[in-house]
């Protein structure tokens, strides 16, 4: 009778371990990665005059870069990343760089933003490392940025060509 109820509990056990988690469901995977970001870049709203050009390119997982041209030149831009549920602009704080950070990621990619409109694109040196490697910019800005800077490349390119859009 011993032998029966622990070969009992033993099949229990064994099946209680192989049961299907149906709390966390694994996502179904695609043929395609989504290009459709969950949270979507906004526009400055000073964008009003017919000379303005908006150019914006958007990848799940990669940057969301929005700029704005007048006269040629990058007169506002916006970079953003689209992480798992949000923007990391939008977790601002929330989203967390190590402890020897200078500053908070939020902070960084506005110093980035601004000195790409007070200087422009092609004025960004990148290091062998993918960060700043203008010390204005690295003291503001320590995180790697070779990926924006060719996101923004491509949202500028949209705009001055917007029927021949890159990808």
């Amino acid at each position: 009778m011993k032998k029966i109820i622990l070969c009992a509990g033993i099949c229990l056990a064994v099946l209680a371990g192989c049961s299907w988690n149906k709390k966390n469901p694994q996502p179904t995977p695609t043929t395609s990665p989504s290009t459709s970001p969950s949270a979507s870049p906004t526009i400055d709203p000073a964008i009003t005059e017919a000379s303005d050009i908006v150019g914006e390119t958007t990848t799940f997982g990669t940057p969301i870069v929005s700029v704005q041209m007048k006269d040629g030149r990058i007169s506002w831009v916006s970079i953003d990343e689209i992480t798992e549920e949000t923007t990391k602009k939008t977790l601002g704080d929330q989203y967390k760089l190590g402890e020897q950070a200078i500053a908070g990621w939020s902070e960084q990619i506005k110093a980035l933003e601004d000195y790409i409109v007070a200087h422009g694109l092609d004025a960004v040196e990148v290091d062998e490392e993918g960060k700043a490697a203008n010390e204005d910019l690295r003291t503001q800005c320590t995180i790697t940025i070779q990926n924006y800077l060719q996101t923004v490349k491509k949202a500028v390119g949209q705009a001055e060509h917007p029927e021949n859009p890159q990808k």
